[in-house]
């Protein structure tokens, strides 16, 4: 998803005009999403049996707390994030303004840092509680969510396709991302590889 990001963001203005278009959204934008779902659908459908594995293991960690509770719970607490969100983008356009710097620079500094502050907090917690696969899928999670919110801008941009308001200075930031996704992906897959190759040489 994000190579497919960098690829649009890479290409010059003549080239980007000449992506097809339906109705105001770029032909991109429905592919993000696409792959979106199939990869929210393959993590569900894995971590639901992991879970229930885990669950018969180790129990119920908060047996006095049903599923209603958590549900509101979760809903004020989203929409306490919500609120805040909402308000954070005119604060930056203004301190971008007074201090002379770039939307591009506040937009992957101040505001990036902002906005993940709240999954800084839900991954250290996770941690502290021992939901270590929570704490990961929330962060890996969250960085394939945020690469979809781009298609829905997308659909709420009416001039046209997003993709062509936007500079390539972005594309350098995207792929920075694919860089450490792909450190993260190799660390992830070190112990299984290590076992594997282990395995191979006591056959032998």
């Amino acid at each position: 998803m994000l190579a497919l990001v960098i690829v649009m963001l890479a290409l010059s203005e003549q080239a980007r005009d000449a992506v097809p278009v339906v109705l105001h959204v770029s032909a991109v934008s429905p592919i993000l999403i696409g792959l979106y779902l199939v990869a929210a659908r393959s993590i569900f459908t894995f971590e639901k049996r992991v879970l229930r594995e885990a669950t018969s293991r180790t129990g119920d960690r908060y047996p006095d707390l049903d599923l209603s509770q958590a549900v509101r719970r979760y809903a004020a607490f989203a929409a306490l994030i919500v609120a805040s969100g909402l308000a954070l983008p005119f604060v930056a356009v203004q301190l971008a303004a007074s201090m002379g710097w770039s939307e591009s620079f506040v937009g992957t500094q101040l505001v990036a840092v902002a906005t993940s502050l709240p999954e800084i907090a839900v991954t250290f917690h996770a941690v502290r509680i021992g939901a270590l696969d929570m704490a990961v899928a929330g962060i890996l999670g969250s960085s394939l969510f945020n690469v979809t919110i781009i298609a829905l801008d997308d659909l709420m941009f009416a001039p046209g396709p997003i993709f062509g308001a936007v500079t390539s200075a972005h594309a350098g930031t995207a792929g920075t991302a694919i860089a450490m996704s792909a450190i993260v992906i190799v660390a992830l897959s070190m112990p299984a590889l290590y076992l594997a190759n282990a395995w191979i040489a006591f056959g032998h």
